[in-house]
């Protein structure tokens, strides 16, 4: 499935780095209302998802070549911040290959990401994206590496994240498009492990038969969970555009879900690809493929925490 079509996203976010007294950043400077950031990468219905390098200076995310619907070529650009964040770059990764889902290990020295190139002993007639690593050599990224022990044949690997403990997590679906599963997979010192089902996406699967939930993704810490929702209509059983939404664990359970607040959902654009600021203050999305927007994080889920 195209990124355009993957519409709302369960993000499992821990409690931010702002909520923990002992080290917790002032967050100065993070609006209270969503805003756009960084309009100079704004660009019509080809913008998608990022993550920033740990010290914040450099924003990683792909874009799509084309303006056409039907297009699967996409491309990994880089901006990097110098009082204002300069025009993006292409990020050369060896070959005019379809590179997605961007996202730097916990240290800063590799990029993971997902890919429509041949996958090694990949037999399927059918392209699928798989899963990739390169190492950061100063200014330049080394020949990227098929994570082996994470990817599975034939099987289309998107949503990638790095959760607050280096470990990275991904969404995989299989060859028919009948069956989707969030898996993580712990860092080894090499490479990422053999994945296993993260138990608090699953949890939110059938969680509501008027919505639908796609999947999820970590955030800064434990103990709240960002919603990816789609409101389904109730005659034809359509996706609308998708929302992003917050529940919050007690101990063991979890609140109900409920939509986030701040200005973070445009009920006439699909609003997703959510990421945070290094800090945890900050909460980064796109908004109609369009454009990134941002909002301070504790605005967003609000005063019921």
């Amino acid at each position: 499935m195209p990124p355009a079509l993957f519409g709302a996203i369960v993000l499992l976010v821990g409690i931010p780095a702002f909520a923990r007294p002992q080290s917790a950043p002032t967050c100065a400077g993070a609006p209270s209302v969503a805003e756009p950031f960084a309009s100079s990468l704004a660009d019509s219905g080809r913008v998608y998802g990022g993550a920033f390098t740990p010290d914040g200076a450099t924003l990683y995310y792909f874009w799509k070549t084309s303006s056409d619907v039907r297009s699967e070529d996409y491309r990994i650009m880089r901006a990097r911040r110098e009082n204002s964040w300069r025009s993006p770059q292409f990020v050369d990764l060896g070959g005019r290959y379809s590179d997605m889902y961007p996202v730097i290990t916990a240290d800063g020295r590799q990029i993971v990401f997902s890919s429509y190139r041949p996958a090694p002993g990949d037999t399927a007639t059918k392209p699928n994206a798989s899963l990739w690593m390169s190492r950061l050599e100063g200014d330049s990224f080394s020949s990227p590496e098929f994570l082996r022990l994470a990817n599975l044949l034939g099987s289309y690997h998107s949503q990638t994240a790095i959760t607050a403990d280096g470990r990275l997590q991904f969404r995989r679906t299989t060859a028919d498009w009948k069956s989707t599963e969030d898996l993580v997979a712990r860092w080894n010192g090499v490479s990422f492990d053999r994945p296993t089902i993260v138990p608090e996406v699953a949890r939110f699967r059938g969680w509501n038969s008027s919505m639908y939930v796609w999947g999820g993704r970590p955030g800064p810490a434990d103990g709240i969970a960002l919603l990816e929702v789609s409101k389904l209509d109730s005659a034809t059983r359509r996706r609308g555009p998708s929302e992003l939404w917050v529940t919050l664990r007690s101990g063991n359970a979890w609140s109900e879900p409920r939509p986030l607040e701040a200005g973070v959902n445009d009920p006439h654009a699909f609003n997703n690809f959510a990421f945070f600021s290094p800090d945890g203050c900050e909460l980064f999305f796109v908004r109609g493929f369009s454009r990134f927007y941002h909002v301070a994080t504790q605005a967003a889920i609000g005063a019921h925490r």
